[in-house]
Parts: structure tokens; sequence; C-alpha cells
């Protein structure tokens, strides 16, 4: 077969050009995702701490303190028979004398205690942290409580009428937690403290003097014995 020049020259141009052309470069394969790492999480915020003491509203006092009574003279083992509440009461009557020393005002009252812990003993003008003198007293007081266990007490925080009500009535719930917070860091049992603020709402003298407005600030102290009815 007859190939023509043109025809020729176009297939040696071709068959050059493969031999002179470089191979392509490789091309690095591409890298595989790697897996995203786990976001960690959002730290979580440290517990509440436990509430030292169960604080009531002045209107639910009642009803939560017999229910609490019923619920202790269940769960302690030291609940007093009924029959024998007056002697226990007499007995702890005459340790708390022995150990409070005049102190803290302590009247009795048919089955309960009422102690009273006065703002010149107990508090500074305005401020819910218990004076030196105070403690000294609470503690004595505590002791008596730690051995006399089936015994509820219930913290009652109260202010004079100088200033706003909402005021009033935050530092008395505030003065009396303080006093439960005392009791309980020095081994009276939580369940046994009930906390009710009740402000400037229950005076026990006139507010018009000076005089008045010191016996108006204060904190009471109710003792009352865990009975198995």
């Amino acid at each position: 077969m007859r190939i023509q020049w043109p025809v020729l020259i176009l297939l040696t141009v071709a068959l050059t050009a493969c031999k002179t052309l470089p191979d392509p470069a490789p091309v690095a394969p591409e890298p595989a995702p790697q897996p995203s790492a786990p976001t960690a999480p959002p730290p979580s915020a440290p517990p509440a701490p436990a509430p030292v003491a169960t604080v009531l509203a002045a209107t639910q006092y009642e009803a939560g303190k017999q229910q609490r009574l019923a619920t202790l003279a269940r769960s302690q083992p030291e609940a007093i028979a009924a029959d024998q509440a007056g002697y226990y009461l007499d007995v702890q009557q005459a340790r708390l004398q022995e150990k409070l020393a005049g102190r803290l005002g302590l009247s009795r009252e048919g089955e309960r205690f009422v102690l009273r812990l006065p703002s010149q003993l107990g508090f500074a003008t305005g401020s819910a942290q218990l004076r030196d003198e105070a403690r000294s007293a609470l503690s004595a007081l505590a002791e008596v409580l730690r051995e006399f266990r089936p015994t509820l007490i219930s913290i009652f925080g109260h202010t004079d009428d100088t200033g706003p009500a909402e005021l009033n009535q935050r530092l008395s719930e505030q003065r009396a937690q303080a006093v439960a917070k005392f009791l309980s860091d020095t081994g009276v049992a939580r369940e046994r403290l009930l906390v009710v603020g009740y402000g400037a709402s229950q005076p026990v003298a006139d507010n018009a003097t000076p005089e008045g407005r010191d016996q108006n600030r204060r904190v009471e102290l109710l003792l009352e014995p865990v009975v198995r009815r």
C-alpha cells in the first residue's frame, strides 16, 4: 500500500509528541475526614447546699409544726409516752436553768418552753450575724437539746417597725436562720428545727420608744416535746 506523504508526516509528529510528553504527576489521595473531637459537656452547677432548717411562712406554721411533730413521733425511738411528758419537761427545765444561768429568758407555758434571745445579746442593729455572747448562750442551749432529743425547736425572728416591711421580714427570717444554723452546726438534727420570720407583725412593746423597739427586736425559741399520741 502506498502511503501519502502528508499522512506519513502527521503520524511521525504524533508519535514524537507521545514520546516527549512527561508522565502525569501522581495525585495524592485526599485525606480521610477525621472524626471531630467530642464536645465536652458544660460544667454542671454545684449542688445547692441542703437547707439548715425548714422555713415556714407564718400562715403555714401551725399546720407544718403539727405535721413535723407527727413525723418525729413515728421516726424517733426516743419519742415520749404521753403519760411521761410532765416528768420529761420537769427534768428538761432543770437542765435548761442550770446550763443557761439566766442568759436566755426562759418561761414554761404548759407543755412547752419559750426562750428569748434579746437584740442586745443576739445581733447588732440591722445585722443577722450572731454576737459572741449569743453564741455562748446558744452553745449551752445546744448541749441541753442534744441531751433531750425528742424536742422540736421552732425559731421565730422578730423586728421593730423601723424601715420597709419587706426588709424587716427578710431580716427576721435571716436572724432566725442564723440561730438555726448555729444549733445545727453544734449537733442539733436539722429535722428538729423549724424557722419562721414574723417581721414587725408581733410586737411585745411600743415601737414609739427606743426601749420598746429594743424589746421587739428579738429571736424566740419554742421547745415542745415529741410525744407518741
